[in-house]
């Protein structure tokens, strides 16, 4: 069994890894936080200048990698576990990134889908 849930994180981890990646560098370039409607506006114009997809359920699937890789706490500080959170709480529709929210956050996203599998068995 504890392989089933490592797979699947691996496999959720993989899923989101491009939409975690690109609000990432959405959000780094707004300064830290955005709106999640503007974030989203942002990312399917540079999903569109970058000859990429923008399919009809990516505004859904964002909301759920934004959720995927968020600071449960809503903590700016995600101590590594995290790279998104809500500065405004569960209400609110703005996102931030963590403040230890690396660069180059593929490694981190890779990382975070083995220790969340491996948490989970």
């Amino acid at each position: 069994m504890p392989g089933n849930v490592e797979h699947l994180s691996e496999h959720i981890a993989r899923r989101f890894e491009p939409l975690a990646t690109d609000a990432a560098a959405v959000l780094r370039a707004m300064g830290g936080s955005a709106h999640f409607n503007v974030l989203f506006g942002a990312i399917c114009a540079v999903r569109r200048s970058d000859g990429r997809p923008v399919s009809e359920n990516l505004k859904d699937r964002l909301g759920e990698a934004l959720e995927q890789f968020r600071e449960p706490g809503d903590h700016p500080d995600g101590d590594g576990h995290a790279l998104f959170y809500r500065p405004f709480g569960d209400h609110s529709f703005r996102w931030a990134l963590c403040r230890d929210a690396p660069v180059d956050v593929t490694p981190f996203l890779e990382h975070l889908g083995n220790e969340r599998a491996g948490a989970a068995s």
